[in-house]
């Protein structure tokens, strides 16, 4: 009777193994998948396994062709190989690849099922070996870090030194004087095309962040901040095409807020406001096209309105009224003076 149940036993584990879906494989005609002596585009899940029995992949078809959305592929030790996503059977997106220890390989975007722009690869112990940009899949340069001495500037656009063709590559600039016994990085430059392109930070002479941003076809376009020595943020904003753009802050160097600011199109627009270092409003105004528009006010530290005026296409308009720091007296004039009214209040 024991032997029996040994038996049934060892019958279950195999028919329960791994097994390739669909069962018959798959053949690709003209990039189009079918079952083996089907005429009929396979549509349905795939499953495929290593020799061991470990999982390698998992996804489905449509139409013989694979499915739009995210394919993961496995090493024979069950550790992540690479993933990413799928469009039109073709590699789209951001995907990335792994060692079988676990390490990151490289990463990267595909475009219509071809590498493009800026692609890491990295040793088997993480350490990252070496940047690639590709256009249409063709390797255009390999990143090795150049000296400012080896490219100069030619109507905007960057070139190695005695080369015609514009510049694709990493520039390294270092401040002039030496911190401690070495010197030190200021920023790191890409380069696509000759002109700056993606992220950029530089750093003070202490190796702390100066700014952070983004280039794009040369001009800085999207997220922007910049930092003191200490650390301290110094202010943050957007860019676009190159131009200040919407709402900024600027902070004094302990960290209380000193501006508020909007641009439109690089020109100040809409409210500003400036405070002093203990937190109270200094002066408040209001632009229109880059220039002064609207209603102007400043304040003493403790919060007292000192004066308003109002402006007008840049230009002072109408009366001003001015008041003492209590409040008790205030004087009212026009432009130029010719008018001058003053009155005081008692406690």
């Amino acid at each position: 009777m024991n032997k029996i149940y040994i038996f049934f036993g060892l019958f279950l584990l195999v028919s329960c193994g791994p097994s390739d879906i669909p069962s018959n494989g798959l053949e690709e005609r003209l990039g189009v998948y079918y079952e083996v002596n089907s005429q009929i585009p396979y549509s349905g899940p795939i499953e495929r396994y290593h020799v061991n029995g470990q999982l390698r992949f998992k996804a489905n078809y449509k139409d013989g062709k694979k499915e739009d959305g995210l394919w993961e592929f496995y090493h024979d030790n069950g550790k992540l190989k690479d993933s990413g996503n799928y469009k039109d059977g073709k590699k789209e997106g951001f995907w990335e690849e792994y060692y079988q220890n676990g390490q990151l390989n490289q990463k990267g975007n595909y475009k219509d099922g071809k590498k493009e722009g800026f692609w890491e690869f990295y040793q088997d112990n993480g350490v990252l070996d070496r940047k690639v940009y590709y256009k249409d899949e063709k390797n255009v340069w390999v990143s090795n870090p150049q000296s400012p001495e080896d490219v100069v500037e030619r109507n905007g656009i960057t070139y190695q030194i005695n080369q015609s063709n514009p510049f694709y590559g990493t520039v390294k600039f270092y401040h002039t004087g030496f911190y401690g016994d070495k010197l030190s990085l200021y920023v790191v430059v890409t380069y696509i095309d000759g002109k700056k392109n993606g992220s950029v930070e530089s750093y003070h002479e202490n190796g702390q962040v100066w700014d952070k941003g983004n280039y794009k076809d040369g001009k800085l376009d999207g997220p922007f901040e910049k930092y003191y020595q200490n650390g301290q943020l110094n202010q943050k904003g957007n860019y676009k095409d190159g131009k200040k753009e919407g709402f900024w802050e600027e902070y004094y160097r302990k960290g209380q807020l000193k501006y508020k600011k909007t641009y439109k199109d690089g020109k100040k627009e809409g409210f500003w406001e400036f405070y002093y270092q203990n937190g109270q409003l200094q002066y408040k105004e209001n632009y229109k096209d880059g220039k002064l528009d609207g209603p102007f006010e400043k304040y003493y530290q403790n919060g007292q309105l000192e004066y308003k005026k109002t402006y007008k296409d840049g230009k002072q308009h109408g009366l001003v009224e001015s008041y003492d720091e209590n409040g008790l007296c205030s004087t009212t004039r026009s432009k130029g003076s010719y008018y001058v009214e003053e009155v005081c209040s008692s406690n």
